[in-house]
């Protein structure tokens, strides 16, 4: 196998690679149950992707945290008068602010978008999913173990929000071309016909 000289990515493709990694691994569910930790990193990464996606907005700063919104902002003003002033770093909001935010019509009115609206069930399950992410991305020494009853219900709820963020929200559809689309229907169908009935 040769590696291309760049690997090249951004936010939309990073979306779909994780939709479709997460597609890939629930079809090895039933060999492999510890995938189940695979399967909640990749949705959960493609959850904040979808979201970074939607709330960007056209000055590419609606999903950072306050304080770097308020510094890009900022340095968009001051650059122009100054072209050789160095942007500052950019820090994304964290995930459950990222959601938060997708409620918000002053954050998802941007492209003429509607905010998102959830059950209780998926809040609930969003704030599962971002926490089982964390304790799978930063294990530390221990054993566990966790009722599996309920991943798939988590995964598909969360399915269903970036389902609604990618194909219905305007700030994507206007952006996504027909083969990133079709790319992220088929891995939401393979997501489903993978997983369990919840």
């Amino acid at each position: 196998m040769s590696l291309p000289e760049y690997l090249r990515s951004d936010e939309r493709e990073d979306v779909i690679n994780a939709l479709e990694h997460a597609a890939q691994t629930a079809k090895t569910l039933d060999k492999c149950p510890l995938n189940w930790k695979w399967v909640i990193i990749a949705v959960h990464n493609a959850l904040q992707g979808a979201l970074v996606c939607t709330l960007s907005g056209t000055d590419g700063t609606g999903a950072l945290n306050k304080k770097s919104m308020r510094a890009m902002r900022d340095w968009f003003e001051k650059s122009r008068n100054n072209p050789q002033l160095l942007p500052p770093d950019e820090r994304l909001a964290v995930p459950i602010e990222l959601y938060d935010r997708a409620k918000k019509p002053d954050y998802m009115g941007q492209f003429g978008g509607a905010p998102l609206k959830t059950t209780k069930e998926q809040d609930n399950d969003v704030k599962r999913l971002n926490d089982l992410r964390r304790d799978f991305a930063h294990f530390t020494p221990k054993g566990w173990s966790i009722q599996s009853a309920g991943l798939p219900r988590i995964v598909l709820n969360a399915i269903a929000i970036i389902e609604k963020l990618l194909l219905s929200h305007p700030a994507n559809t206007l952006r996504l071309e027909s083969e990133q689309t079709n790319r992220i229907r088929q891995a939401l169908a393979t997501l489903h016909g993978a997983l369990p009935v919840a």
